[in-house]
């Protein structure tokens, strides 16, 4: 399953590490870290 997650704090980055690691493709968004536009696991 693809999901996206807008918020990469410490909800939405325990969110994608556990989605991630059963198998389903992550997209990461944040507007505070202008480093990270966007992430895909």
């Amino acid at each position: 399953m693809r999901i996206a997650i807008i918020g990469t704090g410490n909800v939405g980055g325990a969110l994608a590490t556990k989605w991630s690691n059963a198998g389903h493709t992550i997209l990461l968004e944040s507007k505070t870290n202008k480093t990270l536009k966007a992430k895909t696991f």
